[in-house]
């Protein structure tokens, strides 16, 4: 409100100066020049007075309620676009017309926006669903082959599945209509899971495993919390030198994912969970897409856990994911 008061005089500082002025000029000029009694002069200066302050608090009134009015708008421009009402000021009618413009090109091109996001989704919704039926056949027939490189097969059968959960995750994660299921979780029975899932590529790389069962249970939602450790533990395996060792263990409120990979350069690290940021590594490699942190990141601030990550250069990648000592039991 103090703010909003001094713009108000701001505004108004010419208009107080005349009056003051002009005043004075009067009570001089009738009083010293006229010789006219001074309560004859003051009397009807003070109604003067006090109708212009009458004015002034009703016109700061109007004044306010526009700057309110604004501020409102600023704060919703993206979600609650409402046209500004005219005002009795030609000069700033003319403002409005042009806010009300932009609020309604605004509103067109949101809306164009939802409609061509609300197509895209369809189109990679459906085409996840309809991926799915050739990966099944594959998955058949590699079960029932007797090829030397059966092994091969499956592992690659089973990155191109965990690229397409990555694009249903991707999809789902800004879906509000997709509400969590916020449930108690065991850390260890989310992590077993994990490693199961995962344990064709361990065998591959012939990677050790120091683990232990993880004594910490917390409230959120065990789907996204097991997203955010596949990613995690895919990434250590994929930048994983073959026998390698992966550590996951606990370290207070936070669960430890360490590898003894190749390593992030420092000053790739700041850029990390960036959209589509493969850094150095990953072009090298040309393992990378860009997405797996990323997404990790925002399911991590989606159930309203923190991440850190620590990296060396040929020494390996430190993973800390930290629980609001609030949703732990």
């Amino acid at each position: 409100m103090k703010k909003i008061l001094l713009s108000y005089l701001k505004k108004q500082i010419i208009l107080f100066s005349i009056l003051i002025i002009s005043n004075i000029l009067l009570i001089f000029s009738t009083i010293f020049l006229y010789d006219v009694e001074t309560e004859a002069v003051l009397y009807p200066i003070f109604i003067e007075v006090l109708i212009l302050i009458l004015y002034f608090l009703y016109d700061f009134s109007i004044f306010s309620r526009k700057y309110q009015n604004l501020e409102i708008l600023k704060n919703n421009l993206y979600t609650e676009l409402k046209k500004i009402d005219k005002s009795e000021n030609i000069v700033e009618n003319k403002y409005i017309d042009v806010i009300n413009k932009l609020i309604e090109e605004n509103k067109k091109i949101i809306e164009k926006n939802r409609q061509e996001t609300k197509e895209i989704i369809d189109y990679y919704t459906m085409w996840v669903h309809q991926i799915k039926t050739p990966i099944a056949a594959l998955s058949f027939l590699i079960e029932n082959s007797e090829d030397e490189n059966k092994k091969q097969e499956e592992i690659e059968l089973f990155k191109i599945e965990q690229y397409v959960n990555m694009v249903n995750s991707y999809l789902r994660l800004d879906n509000n209509k997709n509400d969590l299921v916020i449930e108690k979780i065991k850390i260890s029975e989310a992590i077993n899971n994990v490693l199961k899932k995962y344990a064709i590529l361990f065998f591959s790389k012939n990677l050790n495993i120091e683990y232990t069962q993880i004594d910490l249970s917390i409230i959120s939602d065990q789907k996204w919390l097991e997203f955010i450790l596949e990613q995690i533990i895919n990434n250590a395996i994929k930048y994983s030198k073959k026998q390698g060792v992966i550590k996951i263990y606990r370290k207070e409120n936070s669960l430890i994912i360490e590898d003894t990979g190749i390593g992030i350069s420092a000053d790739n690290l700041p850029r990390i969970f960036d959209k589509g940021y493969t850094g150095f590594n990953g072009r090298k490699e040309k393992k990378s897409s860009g997405l797996g942190l990323y997404l990790t990141k925002k399911t991590v601030d989606k159930l309203g856990f923190l991440i850190d990550i620590d990296s060396e250069i040929n020494k390996g990648t430190r993973v800390k994911i930290s629980f609001d000592k609030d949703i732990i039991l």
